[in-house]
Order: C-alpha cells, then sequence, then structure tokens
C-alpha cells in the first residue's frame, strides 16, 4: 500500500499508535519459539523506534534484525537518513543485524558503506 512505498503515514500515527499495532504480532512471534524475529522494509525512524522500544518493554529475549529500504542511497523511503535508523536499531540489544531490501542495487554499496 502507498503509505508503506513513502512511510508517511500522517499526523495521526505515533509512536504509541506503532506500538499498539505491532505488539500483539511481535508477541505472537516470540512465544512461538521462533530463533530470530525479522522487521522487514521499515520504512521511517518512527517504525524502527517503535520496533525497538517494543522488544526491549516486552523483554523479548530473542534476537532481532531490521531492514530498511532505501530511495536515494542516503535516506530511506520516508527521507530519514538511513544512518540514524541503522543507529537505533544499534542501539537496541536484541537486535543482531541490519539489512537493505527492495532497493536499486546501484545504491547497496554506498549504503554499506555510509552505515560501518
Amino acid at each position: 500500500h502507498g503509505t508503506r512505498k513513502c512511510g508517511n503515514y500522517g499526523d495521526a500515527v505515533t509512536l504509541e499508535t506503532l506500538k499498539d499495532f505491532h505488539r500483539e504480532r511481535v508477541l505472537i512471534l516470540a512465544n512461538s519459539g521462533a530463533d530470530l524475529i525479522a522487521f522487514e522494509t521499515t520504512p521511517n525512524k518512527l517504525e524502527a523506534k517503535a520496533y525497538a522500544e517494543l522488544l526491549e518493554e516486552e523483554a523479548i529475549d530473542i534476537p532481532a534484525w531490521f531492514t530498511f529500504a532505501s530511495k536515494d542511497g542516503i535516506n530511506v523511503v520516508s527521507g530519514d537518513s538511513i544512518f540514524e535508523c541503522a543507529s537505533i536499531a544499534n542501539a537496541c540489544k536484541q537486535v543482531v543485524a541490519v539489512g537493505i531490501n527492495c532497493t536499486p542495487p546501484r545504491f547497496i554499496q554506498g549504503l554499506i558503506s555510509y552505515v560501518t
């Protein structure tokens, strides 16, 4: 859907809205016996923050990874800095990896260099 492509959910969607939206799904995965939780194609830093806070608040002791999509090799699709998004993931003890997906191949090498 359109908001996932641009990461703009509008002013009505807050950090708490996103956490409430994802909480049940994350808890189901955490209680399923999963070895890893993958948060794929994260469109903005607000959603990355929601994922990180959920993992910490719910004391989920399962490794996770976040992936982001980039529109230009520097920013995620919302326009937020890929570096800021990766930093949110890096600050969360449960996150063991950050990846890039759904991104034109020409941006991958630069993104890897930019966030390391």
